[in-house]
């Protein structure tokens, strides 16, 4: 369901004036209940626009400003609320008014630290089907037959792209990412050593392949976002680091290299953390299938931490702030676990195992997260961890991914989750956003 915000754009001229109408709806999640108590909302328009408030009964309220023309870049964001508590908020990707005037915006109101659904069905019931940030401009998904779908983040439509030109690779091969042009690559590594590109705005795909590399099955892979390169880690019986540079000036094609560095083992089945802009160096290696290794490795130094004598496989990690990363979930020794590891380079490197800290034990974690907390998803559940503390708590909220499936960061914020299997066993058949968080909420 849709309400309506008008901006005005009004230029006064000698004979009248002239106008350009910048349709913004606000689109509720399809568990909209919560909406329903509201009783004021906040909309501000920055840089240079406005912010108003207005009392309100329920969010089916529609407003109308209007402002002089110009060709300024800005946000609209919407919050609506209950007394002084956040029910609800949203906001725009970066806009002009004449970029907007025809195909309007679109505001989701999403449920802050948790997740809401969107209000259509996935159309890709695939439990394979991958996810990709176009940044700037949206999402792609790619299912296990080929079909790809490009969802716009300016007014929430599925439109159909061209489909993968080749066999696509399992959903656990590889990565699928997005470079600051908006187009999204999908790397492979793990039955041969290859890439597939979408390029935005030509609605094609290109692809390139090294068959001289072997391959690396159960290989560790990290993005960084600000270089565009992917490194990949071990695997098979490797303990050199692969980069892959995704996008370049002089070509549209992925390049591959491999780095003269290396793990203290191929570590089958480990996690790869990093921190965008350290490159290589500031590589730490969790985890993987051979119990004589320790814990954690960094790349860098060269230094090991944390218990030898097990082999935890498919964990998910994320960072916790500069110096610290948690990680959590796969299998210990051939187990589904609830344990994480918390990862504190602050002082060398340094691992303290957490039995138990999420509720139950997950497959495949997907981390979430905002200024405050972390969030582990899966096996339809949704797990706070708090930043500071590592307290944990389960906000409120309808998950619907238990495993499998992928997430992409939205140019407002976002994350987008779709495909993978729900609790039943059964694919995935919806779209759901996570909103993270404001601060001070």
């Amino acid at each position: 369901m849709r309400r309506w915000l008008l901006l005005l754009a009004i230029a006064p001229l000698g004979c009248g004036d002239i106008s350009s109408e910048v349709a913004i709806s606000f689109e509720r999640p399809r568990d909209d209940g919560p909406l329903d108590t509201v009783d004021n909302a906040t909309l501000s328009l920055s840089p240079g626009g406005f912010t108003e408030q207005f009392a309100i009964d329920g969010a089916d309220a529609s407003f109308e400003f209007e402002l002089p023309p110009d060709d300024v870049s800005r946000s609209l964001s919407v919050f609506f609320a209950r007394g002084e508590t956040l029910v609800a908020y949203g906001s725009t990707p970066p806009f002009t008014f004449a970029g907007a005037a025809g195909a309007g915006v679109v505001v989701f109101l999403g449920y802050p630290g948790t997740l809401a659904t969107l209000d259509r069905d996935f159309d890709l019931p695939d439990a394979s089907t991958v996810l990709a940030a176009s940044p700037g401009r949206g999402a792609v998904a790619l299912a296990a037959d080929g079909t790809a779908v490009f969802l716009d983040a300016y007014t929430f439509d599925l439109v159909p792209i061209a489909p993968y030109p080749d066999t696509v690779p399992d959903a656990t091969d590889g990565v699928f990412v997005g470079d600051d042009s908006g187009s999204v690559t999908r790397v492979r590594f793990e039955a041969s050593i290859g890439a597939a590109r979408y390029v935005y705005g030509t609605d094609s795909w290109s692809t390139v392949s090294d068959e001289d590399m072997p391959p690396r099955p159960g290989a560790a892979a990290w993005y960084e976002p600000s270089t565009a390169r992917v490194f990949v880690a071990g695997g098979g019986e490797l303990t050199s680091i692969l980069q892959v540079e995704v996008a370049t000036e002089d070509t549209t094609l992925p390049t591959f290299g491999e780095l003269d560095t290396n793990l203290d083992g191929p570590r089958v089945g480990g996690a790869l953390i990093g921190r965008d802009t350290q490159g290589v160096g500031g590589l730490l290696a969790f985890g993987g299938d051979d119990p004589s290794l320790p814990l954690a490795y960094a790349v860098g130094s060269g230094e090991g931490s944390g218990s030898a004598g097990l082999a935890w496989t498919d964990a998910r990690c994320t960072t916790l702030d500069g110096a610290r990363s948690l990680c959590a979930g796969g299998s210990i020794d051939g187990t589904t676990t609830a344990e994480g590891a918390l990862v504190d380079t602050s002082a060398g490197l340094e691992v303290t195992r957490l039995p138990d800290l999420l509720p139950i034990p997950m497959r495949e974690v997907v981390w979430l997260e905002d200024d405050a907390a972390v969030y582990a998803q899966g096996e339809a559940r949704l797990v706070r961890v708090d930043r500071a503390t590592l307290e944990v708590s389960e906000p409120l909220g309808s998950p619907q991914r238990a495993a499998g499936g992928g997430a992409a960061v939205l140019p407002t914020g976002v994350t987008l989750l779709a495909g993978g299997e729900a609790a039943d066993g059964s694919a995935t058949d919806v779209w759901q956003l996570f909103s993270p968080a404001l601060p001070g909420d």
